[in-house]
């Protein structure tokens, strides 16, 4: 038996209805895109980060940091992970002697004339003086036993 196939007016039909879909899922997914960023930074300055490290302070950042210290171990091989060695400022003497089995370093040479902010390695303290002269918008730091310590 011969089935009848819908015809244009069928199609057409078919048509107007997945364009009035596609309309209401294109008018929501831009006003969710246009109102989200102000429901989120609702109180808060544009460009304002807040961010808790790792012993639980609140810290707050007023602009992208640009400059930045990195102390104790693997600190200064993650900080080049952000693949812009421009904004390491200072290193630990123990990253500017030997680069032998440090790739971060081999990979960045511009790293050994950078100042020294202290010894490196365990149980060397960096010195509070020489981070504090190169002017760092904020320090990396892979040990810290407390948050006294780290302050």
């Amino acid at each position: 038996m011969y089935q009848r196939k819908p015809g244009f007016k069928g199609i057409l039909q078919t048509s107007r209805l997945t364009q009035l879909v596609t309309k209401i899922c294109l008018l929501l997914t831009v006003g969710i895109l246009f109102l989200s960023p102000l429901a989120a930074g609702k109180g808060e300055a544009e460009g304002v980060l807040k961010v808790v490290d790792r012993m639980g302070r609140e810290v707050t950042f007023l602009k992208p940091a640009g400059r930045v210290a990195a102390i104790g171990p693997g600190a200064l091989r993650l900080c080049t992970y952000f693949q812009n060695p421009d904004m390491v400022i200072a290193i630990e003497q123990m990253d500017k002697d030997d680069s032998k089995g440090k790739p971060y370093v081999m990979a960045n040479p511009g790293y050994k004339d950078l100042p020294v902010i202290g010894a490196g390695g365990p149980n060397n303290a960096p010195d509070p003086e020489k981070i504090l002269a190169s002017r760092p918008d904020v320090v990396f730091t892979t040990y810290g036993g407390d948050r006294s310590g780290a302050d």
